[in-house]
């Protein structure tokens, strides 16, 4: 196979001050790979590329797709829902709601290194409702990897010990062009064995992928494309509709999200991936 994009997930503690509403685009380029997020839409991730092309793989139909934090936690049903998300537990996600309500960054960096946003998120089953919480990102670039490093930080009136629930850490929405999906989920991980292409059922739903690698990719018909790798995600979706159009606002797309079950205290700081490192944001 061609290689493409990779992303994949660790985590950084940082705890910085909250500042006005930030706007705009705002990308990293290290000559091998573009990465961009919109400030208008909680600094969620709308832009992957190649550096010496503008062929932006990621879908940003609605607010619901593009490359995001995406938690859930009871109660389930959560609030007045849409009727189109009917019995929706709690939800926030990064980019903003079901209702086309945006979520807002109000804080961003970037060194040139390291692309840094603050963000709170909107429930996506409500109507204009701010999370209790809210979610940092860091973004940075190693090769063709792009690195994504997310943490929440949670402050929920409700103080239920609400049980575990499934996970999309990070969601991750592609163009339709991107339907064939690879992944190992063999006997003998990490020693060079053969990947397997899953064979295509139009979605949604999606399948379901147990990778003994820890990653599925996105491929298109060339075999070119992304992938996502996450050391403690055991557990995939993964799908695309049967339509294969690729501007980036269409309809038709491809997904992948991780599936892992935990829990989200109604008061917490959780970083995915469990590894801290020291920062610091200005």
């Amino acid at each position: 196979m061609k290689s493409g994009p990779l992303l994949f997930g660790v985590a950084l503690a940082v705890s910085c001050p909250m500042t006005a509403q930030q706007t705009g685009m705002r990308y990293l380029d290290n000559g091998v790979v573009r990465v961009g997020v919109d400030l208008d839409m909680g600094g969620v991730i709308t832009y992957l590329s190649r550096s010496s092309d503008s062929y932006n793989v990621i879908n940003s139909h609605d607010l619901g797709r593009e490359v995001q934090q995406s938690y859930y936690a009871g109660p389930t049903p959560y609030g007045n829902a849409n009727p189109d998300w009917a019995n929706w537990p709690w939800n926030p996600i990064g980019a903003g709601d079901s209702y086309g309500n945006r979520s807002v960054a109000t804080s961003s960096r970037s060194d040139g290194g390291t692309l840094y946003v603050r963000t709170i998120p909107k429930q996506w089953a409500l109507d204009n409702v701010a999370c209790e919480c809210f979610f940092e990102t860091w973004i940075t670039l190693d090769g063709a990897a792009v690195n994504l490093r997310y943490r929440l930080t949670n402050h929920r009136g409700d103080l239920t010990a609400y049980g575990a629930y499934g996970q999309e850490m990070p969601a991750v929405y592609t163009i339709g062009k991107l339907y064939r999906i690879f992944t190992y989920d063999g006997v003998a991980p990490f020693t060079g064995d053969s990947a397997r292409e899953v064979p295509f059922v139009a979605g949604p739903p999606w399948q379901n992928l147990a990778p003994t690698e820890n990653w599925v990719a996105l491929l298109d018909q060339s075999g070119w494309g992304l992938g996502v790798w996450n050391r403690d995600a055991s557990v995939f979706i993964a799908g695309a509709t049967n339509v294969r159009d690729p501007p980036p606002r269409s309809g038709s797309f491809a997904s992948i999200g991780r599936t892992s079950r935990w829990r989200t205290p109604a008061t917490t700081r959780q970083s995915h991936w469990p590894k801290e490192d020291a920062s610091s944001c200005t």
